[in-house]
């Protein structure tokens, strides 16, 4: 007795983050430009310090002559000296003028309080991408509790119903966080851009700038344009071939959690899943996916399994199929399901199955597990 499912189709999101029923968004206003100041005129520069040298000659006058001739009247002109080389050299600074350091002490803290607003609205926005990155890409040790539950299993549609996250270049595309995890599994945790991209605006020379502003401006652009500890997945269905590489053992578990993250997010009739392995006690496991199952065959236990000893064995039973299909492309093919091989061949080199040129096959993905 087999009991119906039917999942629920995911609906794409938004990275949109709302605080207080508000959508919030980054917007970072560049820091203020650097004020450039005339130098005091050379003449003004002289006569300051000529008043200066006037005071001291006098002073030492004064104290030559001796006590008994003090004078406290001589200390007046003194201070009329004072007086002009405050008023020549800065007396608005000392009688409530202009105050240049301090106005620029004034726009420093209001720079660093609207960064402060900002830098709230980029982490709710953070924790909003992070959560549906870890709904689309859970961690392997929840995937059991999942099991069943028509709105969380099997609801990855193709992008031909869902449109697919696009970026300007392949590094962009590879970075941004993902709303529809069709044809990707998750491989681990890592940095994720923000979206949308908190692209900098201030694009003048750096000198230009206010330097503690500046300092403040980008170090919020590089601190907050990633995500970090983030679920991250790898496009499986676009690539022909993927070879991992690295610790035998650990590449075993990677490939489970690559299978798990897939067979979650994918319902058995958009994607299947064959092994080709000499170690079947390894692979066992596989045997209960329906994703594993092959339509076309049966053997005394009922519907085959996609498994073969060798890629000899693959190439002469799916002859058929490497004949008749073209090389592999970025879009679906004719096909209604997506097949994904996994060879794992230790001390082997990772060639090609006969007749499989470099191009792959339509609707294919080889992923070389465990080789020499």
């Amino acid at each position: 007795m087999t009991t119906p499912f039917s999942p629920v189709p995911r609906v794409p999101t938004s990275f949109e983050a709302k605080v207080n029923n508000s959508t919030v968004a980054v917007n970072v206003q560049p820091p203020a430009k650097l004020k450039r100041e005339a130098p005091p005129s050379i003449g003004r520069t002289i006569l300051i310090r000529f008043i200066v040298l006037l005071m001291v000659l006098m002073f030492g006058m004064m104290i030559y002559l001796g006590v008994r001739q003090f004078n406290p009247m001589m200390m007046m002109s003194m201070f009329g000296m004072l007086g002009m080389v405050g008023a020549v050299g800065g007396g608005s600074h000392l009688f409530g003028g202009n105050n240049p350091q301090g106005e620029l002490n004034i726009e420093r803290q209001d720079y660093a309080t609207q960064l402060r607003e900002q830098r709230s609205n980029a982490h709710a926005i953070g924790r909003h991408i992070h959560g549906t990155q870890t709904a689309i890409y859970p961690h392997p040790d929840t995937l059991e509790s999942r099991c069943g539950t028509r709105t969380l299993m099997w609801t990855s549609q193709p992008p031909t119903d869902t449109p697919a996250v696009t970026g300007t270049t392949d590094r962009e595309l590879a970075e941004s966080a993902q709303t529809n995890p069709w044809g990707s599994a998750r491989i681990g945790v890592g940095y994720r851009r923000m979206e949308p991209y908190i692209k900098p605006t201030a694009n003048d020379a750096p000198e230009t700038y206010e330097p503690v502003q500046a300092a403040a401006y980008m170090r919020f652009i590089r601190t907050h344009n990633v995500i970090p500890d983030c679920p991250i997945g790898v496009d499986i269905f676009s690539r022909p071939f993927i070879v991992c590489m690295g610790d035998q053992d650990k590449l075993l578990g990677a490939a489970r959690a690559m299978i798990c993250s897939l067979v979650d997010n994918h319902r058995p009739g958009a994607l299947q899943l064959g092994i080709i392995t000499a170690n079947v006690e390894e692979w066992e496991w596989l045997k209960w996916l329906p994703h594993v199952l092959d339509p076309t065959r049966r053997d005394k236990n009922g519907p085959a399994r996609l498994h073969w000893p060798t890629l000899a064995d693959y190439a002469i039973d799916q002859a058929h199929v490497i004949q008749s299909s073209g090389p592999h492309s970025g879009s679906r093919g004719r096909n209604p399901y997506h097949r994904v091989i996994f060879v794992d061949i230790p001390g082997e080199e990772p060639d090609l199955p006969a007749g499989v040129s470099s191009a792959g096959l339509a609707d294919h993905t080889f992923v070389y597990v465990r080789h020499s």
